[in-house]
């Protein structure tokens, strides 16, 4: 979604959440926010304080190298799951 624009100059903050999910995807999260000229956020220190200004969300599907679909996830991302278990958005 789309609340303000940006504009050539402005530092800007993305930050993206993983939300947990049992399927072969990824499903993550996205807000955007204008950095202000004495924001804290420079650093990584502090989210920005300035206005938001999108957000979004995007769906990313494991597959194989031939490209089908997987069905599973991989082991790769259980044991990631596994480790960051409390740390991620529930679907």
């Amino acid at each position: 979604d789309y609340f303000v624009p940006a504009r050539h100059g402005d530092v800007l903050e993305v930050r993206a959440r993983l939300h947990h999910s049992p399927a072969a995807k990824l499903d993550l999260t996205y807000d955007i926010h204008r950095c202000e000229a004495n924001d804290t956020s420079l650093t990584g220190a502090q989210p920005a304080t300035g206005p938001r200004m999108a957000t979004g969300h995007t769906t990313q599907a494991f597959v194989t190298p031939d490209g089908d679909l997987l069905l599973n996830q991989p082991t790769l991302m259980k044991t990631f799951f596994e480790r960051w278990a409390g740390h991620l958005v529930d679907t």
